[in-house]
């Protein structure tokens, strides 16, 4: 097992582990959606970029994949962010604009001082060995080498396996949010945190 930075080289494994973290995604970003995601993995300075990516690999594959940022990046970049999915979005973006403005103001807001788990996802043929557990340490780390005081993450409430993991990992569950899709259609999250120094 290695832990090393992502490349632009990892675009569809990108691309396939977020989809499969979080796969609401097309029905909240339209039909557009994977390039979207190409586009914006391969470019600097947004929140999808390949810049806030690490893979965890096994037998000389990516196993897993954390995408993760500091509260100050996430301001920094958000409104690059925006543009970029415009661009790409388009007509569907305008057309979706207030539930992606519902959705940013419930994911998009961080605490001062925070770091965010933005996606962590493993292949099916890799997991039970650990490696979200070790993706998750991951970001502990990194969020103590810039003396952050705690990590902060939006899961499915439904996804009872994540809630399960990060409960063991001493995540507490802050606030239940939910954002409305369709009339048929809702995501339900919890936002959880887990303090690392007072």
């Amino acid at each position: 097992m290695e832990v090393r930075e992502a490349s632009k080289a990892d675009v569809e494994d990108f691309v396939n582990l977020v989809l499969m973290a979080s796969p609401y995604f097309p029905e909240l970003f339209g039909p557009n959606t994977e390039l979207m995601l190409k586009e914006m993995f391969v470019s600097k300075s947004n929140l999808f970029s390949f810049e806030h990516v690490r893979f965890i690999r096994h037998q000389g594959k990516n196993a897993g994949m954390l995408l993760s940022y500091s509260w100050r990046e996430n301001k920094k970049e958000s409104l690059k962010t925006g543009f970029l999915m415009l661009r790409f979005l388009g007509f569907f973006m305008i057309r979706r604009l207030p539930k992606l403005l519902v959705f940013n103001k419930e994911i998009g807001q961080l605490p001062k001082n925070s770091y965010y788990i933005s996606n962590v996802a493993v292949f099916p043929q890799f997991r039970g060995k650990g490696f979200g557990k070790k993706l998750i340490e991951l970001a502990e780390i990194s969020a103590a080498e810039e003396r952050l005081s705690s990590l902060v993450l939006d899961v499915e409430k439904e996804n009872s396996v994540a809630v399960n993991l990060y409960k063991k990992l001493k995540f507490k569950k802050l606030k239940k949010f939910t954002i409305s899709l369709s009339k048929e259609s809702r995501l339900n999250f919890f936002r959880m945190i887990k303090v690392l120094s007072e």
